[in-house]
């Protein structure tokens, strides 16, 4: 697609953006999800009942200096059980698209049909970032992201976290229709944020020097 960039991170948050962005901005915003991701897994550290979605809200909420939620503080959240046959990515397309902004839509289209595309391909970048994803127990966590400039200097961005209480072999099988004979479970949190980039250089060191800490690599931006 000549007019996006796809990418993820060691943590499997996987990003689409337009090239407007360069590699640099693009690298820097990695970074600040991945920090992000790093201070939630702390929150449910120190409390065992927390879950996922509240530590994410809190990680930005109650820890960044620079980060705003956007609709009023508020992220959208469902839980819903499903049995028989669903093809999981269309369900996560579905609840992006009811959330998201018209403008990133077609971003998000085109990073939705590289994934499609590589997963019947069983693409290097398909298994690279399938085997990064993050396992729970028996369930699987897929972070799915937008990003794009503002016209104030910033960062926009949307995020969609889901949790799917059933094993799922490989990126093919997610990117096509299953047949589960019994109910699973599948949780999703969505929220918009932004930052100012000036803002976030202000925090850079402490940010970097956080991540050093928790042994997390700085992520590399990965393309199709």
């Amino acid at each position: 697609m000549p007019n996006s960039i796809y990418m993820f991170n060691s943590n499997g948050y996987l990003q689409g953006a337009p090239i407007s962005l360069s590699k640099a901005q693009i690298e820097d915003h990695l970074i600040v999800v991945t920090w992000i991701s790093d201070v939630a897994k702390g929150i449910m550290k120190q409390n065992s009942t927390t879950k996922s979605n509240d530590a994410l809200l809190s990680a930005i909420s109650d820890y960044s200096k620079f980060i705003t939620i956007e609709n009023n503080n508020e992220a959208t959240s469902s839980v819903n059980s499903h049995k028989g046959k669903i093809n999981i990515s269309d369900y996560l397309k579905d609840e992006m698209f009811a959330n998201i902004d018209n403008n990133f839509k077609l971003i998000f289209q085109s990073l939705f049909d590289v994934l499609k595309e590589g997963a019947n391909n069983n693409s290097s970048f398909i298994l690279d970032w399938w085997n990064s994803l993050e396992r729970q127990n028996n369930a699987l966590i897929i972070n799915l992201g937008i990003a794009n400039l503002t016209s104030d200097g910033g960062i926009k961005f949307s995020i969609l976290t889901a949790k799917i209480n059933q094993h799922i072999s490989s990126g093919f099988d997610f990117f096509n229709p299953l047949d589960f004979k019994k109910s699973i479970e599948i949780s999703t949190l969505f929220l918009t944020c932004n930052y100012l980039i000036s803002e976030f250089e202000t925090n850079k060191s402490d940010i970097v020097s956080q991540l050093m800490k928790s042994k997390i690599n700085l992520p590399k931006v990965i393309t199709t």
